[in-house]
């Protein structure tokens, strides 16, 4: 079931009166266009989503941005979603896998804690468990943004393909090599513009 909360939408799984919460491990969401604009701030406080691991959201054509307040969620998709321009997972630590393929509007890429003025602040749960990063197509990514994630979570990535990702082009393959000591697979061609 979907709330409107003015050009907010948050997504709450409503149980029948008098049945038991709802207990969701897996929830897709593919191609779902309307109304889902923004999802912002699901968590286990605002939703029956405490056990959710997996979250697709993959071909959501009106999708802008997500904030993920999911403690227990190991993989999240959202492939394709063409107007997606800001994904915040900082609140789901333990993430294992993130695909965020052909999302051409995505600048945004927030995994780390940042302060009221944007700079980065050192916590403990800047440390992800993300082990396989899929950007593939993703051309205005903030470098930064990419940047923050292999130096916090390096050691624990394992997949990583940045092929398109144009913004990325300054990360060159040996210092994600240095900042990933345990990657296997790395697609980083594709990255320098043609024209």
């Amino acid at each position: 079931r979907a709330v409107t909360s003015g050009e907010e939408y948050l997504v709450t799984p409503i149980a029948p009166s008098g049945w038991e919460p709802l207990h969701i491990e897996e929830l897709s969401l593919r191609g779902w266009t309307t109304p889902l604009r923004h999802l912002n701030h699901m968590s286990n406080e605002v939703t029956p989503a405490a056990a959710l691991t997996v979250l697709d959201l993959t071909n959501c054509s009106q999708l802008v941005s997500v904030i993920l307040v999911l403690p227990a969620l190991r993989t999240f998709t959202a492939n394709s979603c063409q107007k997606l321009a800001c994904v915040n997972v900082f609140g789901s630590p333990k993430l294992e896998q993130l695909h965020l393929s052909s999302c051409s509007s995505l600048t945004m890429l927030i995994t780390a804690n940042h302060d009221e003025h944007g700079q980065h602040r050192v916590d403990a749960m800047d440390s992800h468990a993300i082990e396989t990063l899929k950007l593939f197509g993703c051309r205005i990514i903030h470098e930064e943004d990419v940047r923050t994630l292999l130096q916090n979570n390096g050691a624990a990535l394992r997949k990583l393909d940045l092929n398109g990702a144009l913004n990325t082009v300054n990360i060159d393959e040996a210092e994600i090599r240095a900042l990933c000591p345990n990657l296997e697979e790395l697609d980083a061609k594709g990255r320098a513009r043609k024209y």
